[in-house]
């Protein structure tokens, strides 16, 4: 798999690297979206790995660790989730194929993910009411109704490494499948002629609008 720079002049993409390219098509049908899926998978995969590197620019401030440890976990676990947007989730059973000890570390992050991060489940984050009793010749029984919010601490030398471990071999198997695909879409269209793939779309991006928030997106 390799990046190539990209340039989008007079509503068409250009290849710096390609000069003698004729146009760029644009591709539909269930391969070349199984390949977009697994683009937007990589995207959020470097953008964990990027998480995870920023950790140690903030030592001591508890409040940006939080955050960045939470969106890599959010990030990698959207690869695998059910998404309708991105049909091709990634499955845990096939990355991690035969290795129990990189399954329960998948599942630890599942589980993370689902009931603590975007909701609210187990008992790592916990509210504790209280109320504080004076002594017994106070004028008040009750000085104070409180409550204490504690939640415990994921983000440890462990975790962090065993995250790192998981990115990379999803990472891994993603980009081995997206060669894949590439190949057969390239044997594909070979055995084309050159004037049916001329005619074909040329590839061209939908900015998205504000009306588009609350919908799907159209799957190729």
């Amino acid at each position: 798999m390799e990046y190539y720079k990209i340039e989008h002049s007079n509503d068409r993409f250009y290849l710096p690297d390609f000069p003698n390219s004729e146009k760029i098509i644009h591709l539909k049908g269930k391969k070349p979206g199984r390949l977009a899926d697994l683009a937007l998978h990589l995207a959020d995969l470097n953008n964990a790995s990027e998480c995870l590197n920023n950790l140690i620019l903030y030592p001591e401030d508890n409040f940006i660790r939080r955050m960045l440890w939470r969106m890599a976990i959010i990030l990698v676990m959207k690869c695998y989730t059910s998404n309708k947007g991105r049909p091709s989730q990634l499955q845990s059973t096939q990355v991690l194929k035969g290795d129990v000890e990189g399954q329960e570390v998948f599942n630890y992050f599942l589980n993370l993910r689902n009931k603590n991060i975007v909701h609210d489940e187990n008992s790592i984050s916990q509210a504790i009411p209280g109320a504080i009793l004076n002594e017994k010749d106070a004028e008040y029984k009750i000085a104070k109704i409180i409550c204490l919010a504690a939640e415990g601490e994921t983000c440890s030398g462990e975790n962090i490494s065993n995250l790192r471990v998981l990115i990379n071999r999803t990472e891994t198997y993603v980009k081995t499948q997206y060669d894949e695909i590439c190949n057969i879409i390239t044997n594909e269209l070979q055995q084309l002629t050159h004037s049916q793939l001329s005619e074909m779309d040329q590839m061209k991006y939908n900015k998205p609008k504000i009306e588009d928030i609350g919908n799907n997106k159209r799957l190729l």
